[in-house]
């Protein structure tokens, strides 16, 4: 907990007034504006076999209407294996193309073909692996926010699922507060037209390892539970029992400092 309250220091003295928090063991995505939260959502983040990194970077885009290119990992180690198995990648509304020119997948003998010339696109809609909603950033690893065609998953509480790129439950939220137009992507929306949205104002994204979070409250005691890293143990959270007021490092959220307590008792997430 000392540990994890010292970063957590260190990270809120470089913070922007404006960002986007994306807190991994928690699996969720905090917007911060003018240095206090303005809303928190559920997220999924990557499975432990494909972990989502720690990035500072920025969105400079968003994409209504996105079509989904299958990357090399999900490519290699997901989709040929089960063209090869069963003549179709298993992705909804695709198009499918060998050395560059679209195939059907039927008639492919698939069993001697190379990743490298193979590359599977998935057409704009709701059936989308991406949602209507695509989030990019300047990383050269392939990892951008998005919107999801399965809500569902923010039912769960373990959500480390996806191959890296993090899965937003308000995808639509963050765009208006990036400050799209609401009805001008209804209408988009509506007809399935794509856009690609270029920001005035970059937005910042901070991922984080932050394992202590405090909840808004009484401020003379704000609860702070303690989550297992989510590329470690299955996540508990644990219950930090002393008042906000007996630390030393400021609660984002009620502003008083966030206690340095001692853990009382464990739940499940």
């Amino acid at each position: 907990v000392r540990r994890t309250l010292e970063q957590m220091r260190q990270f809120e003295a470089s913070a922007p007034d404006d960002y986007v928090l994306v807190n991994l063991p928690s699996q969720t995505v905090t917007v911060v504006r003018g240095g206090k939260i303005d809303f928190t959502m559920r997220a999924a983040v990557g499975r432990p076999s494909r972990e989502t990194p720690l990035l500072a970077d920025q969105i400079t885009d968003v994409i209504i209407n996105p079509t989904w290119t299958v990357p090399p990992t999900v490519l290699r180690q997901d989709k040929l294996p089960k063209l090869r198995q069963t003549g179709t990648p298993g992705i909804s509304n695709a198009a499918i193309y060998l050395d560059g020119a679209a195939v059907a997948p039927e008639t492919v003998d698939w069993q001697s073909v190379s990743p490298s010339r193979v590359r599977i696109v998935q057409r704009p809609g709701a059936h989308n692996a991406l949602g209507r909603y695509r989030f990019n950033l300047t990383n050269d690893q392939n990892i951008y926010l998005h919107d999801t065609n399965e809500p569902r998953v923010f039912k769960r509480d373990r959500r480390a699922v996806s191959s890296g790129c993090v899965r937003l439950a308000e995808a639509r939220r963050l765009a208006e507060m990036l400050g799209l137009s609401s009805s001008a992507m209804t209408n988009r929306l509506d007809r399935l037209e794509g856009a690609h949205i270029e920001l005035r104002e970059l937005g910042t994204v901070r991922g984080a390892l932050r394992v202590v979070h405090a909840d808004a409250g009484d401020p003379a005691r704000c609860p702070v539970w303690q989550f297992h890293l989510v590329y470690s143990d299955a996540p508990t959270r644990e219950w930090v029992e002393k008042g906000c007021q007996n630390a030393g490092i400021g609660c984002l959220e009620c502003k008083q400092p966030v206690i340095d307590g001692i853990l009382k008792e464990q739940q499940p997430m």
